[in-house]
């Protein structure tokens, strides 16, 4: 395991380990300090940011580019609107990189069955996963590779959704929240 570094926000973990599955398979971080990880999340706990290297360092240099602390609302924003344009370069070289299922997307919770929610997202109905985040039925929350990742206000979901249709030749959006009056 590698040295835990203090003092990162929780958002940062709840949305880059959704991408832990994909660096497992490639030898990146071990599926027992994936799971390890996300167990710590589950808890409200954060962990080591260098199981996630690369995107760690992207969040440190956005912060550096802006002159501005890293915090919860730093990295909110990076990953609403930078980090689809990352994905959209890396999936060019690695070809294990699906990218609209790395796509940050919003969504409205529908129902939960224990740690799954359906939802209503930019690409249709879909089964999220809630085992690292909490949300009840009618939240609003942004998502990464099907897991929640955090609730979001009427403003944010708005913003995160036209983020993604500056995407949209390689999203195919299905639906539009303000025509549907989600």
């Amino acid at each position: 395991m590698v040295q835990e570094k203090t003092n990162v926000p929780l958002n940062f973990f709840l949305y880059a380990h959704a991408c832990g599955d994909i660096l497992v398979k490639r030898g990146a971080v071990s599926k027992q300090d994936l799971e390890t990880l996300r167990s710590n999340i589950a808890r409200g706990k954060s962990g080591n940011p260098l199981l996630f290297r690369n995107a760690y360092l992207r969040v440190l240099d956005f912060a550096r580019r802006r002159k501005r602390k890293l915090t919860s609302e730093l990295i909110r924003e990076y990953f609403v609107s930078k980090h689809t344009e990352v994905v959209l370069r890396v999936a060019k070289k690695k070809k294990d990189v699906v990218p609209v299922n790395c796509f940050i997307t919003p969504a409205k919770i529908l129902s939960i069955h224990g740690d799954r929610a359906d939802a209503l997202t930019p690409f249709g109905k879909r089964t999220l996963n809630l085992k690292c985040a909490r949300a009840k039925k009618g939240d609003l929350v942004s998502t990464h590779y099907w897991w929640v990742c955090e609730k979001m206000s009427a403003k944010e979901f708005m913003h995160l959704w036209n983020e993604l249709k500056k995407f949209d030749d390689s999203t195919k959006i299905v639906d539009d929240p303000a025509e549907k009056n989600w």
